[in-house]
């Protein structure tokens, strides 16, 4: 079966909330509560993302939820840049910032 999308592969490998409040964590890692803020306001935010063999990449992105799977958090999130939802690994945001209104 071929991946169409992130909800195709959270079938094969569901993801487990850090809380029980669908998807958003009941208290964010440390140095992430900004994020809990953004999902909760639905804010875009701005980040700079190590994409790996891609190198560091700046993203506008709105976050949409906190998950883990295998043992790793991830940011599920709009990109505005692709149109559309995609995950992001929280050990690879090296830094984020809230857009002002």
């Amino acid at each position: 079966r071929r991946l169409r999308s992130v909800a195709d592969l959270f079938h094969l490998s569901p993801p487990m909330a850090f809380g029980d409040r669908g998807g958003l964590p009941l208290e964010p890692p440390p140095g992430y509560e900004d994020l809990a803020t953004a999902i909760d306001r639905q804010l875009t935010i701005e980040m700079i993302y190590d994409g790996g063999t891609r190198g560091l990449t700046r993203r506008r992105v709105t976050p949409r939820a906190l998950v883990e799977s295998a043992g790793r958090a991830y940011l599920t999130a709009y990109c505005h840049a692709d149109q559309m939802e995609k995950t992001y690994r929280l050990d690879r945001i090296r830094e984020f910032r809230l857009e002002s209104d």
